[in-house]
């Protein structure tokens, strides 16, 4: 048992040393609005329901915007803006 906390313990230091380095590349966030962009299938209910529903989700980059909308049925509403 001791074997065993020991070795989580310094599994946790290691991890958090190696989080905390201050030489890491800042991220691409064009990469990142890019690699999300596309067409979604959505599926999902109503809170307090258990009547399902699907639709689709589309995310585009707009002007360094990540532009979500999502269709559902015929309805289809501009959900949010994610700078």
């Amino acid at each position: 048992m001791r074997a065993l906390l020991i070795t989580l313990v310094t599994l946790l230091l290691a991890n958090s040393v190696r989080c905390s380095d201050a030489d890491r590349k800042p991220l691409d966030e064009e990469f990142l609005r890019n690699y999300m962009a596309g067409e979604y299938d959505l599926i999902g209910h109503k809170a307090d329901s258990s009547a399902t529903y699907k639709g689709r989700v589309t995310l585009r980059d707009e002007a360094g915007v990540l532009q979500v909308t999502r269709t559902v049925k015929v309805r289809r509403a501009l959900l949010d803006s994610i700078p």
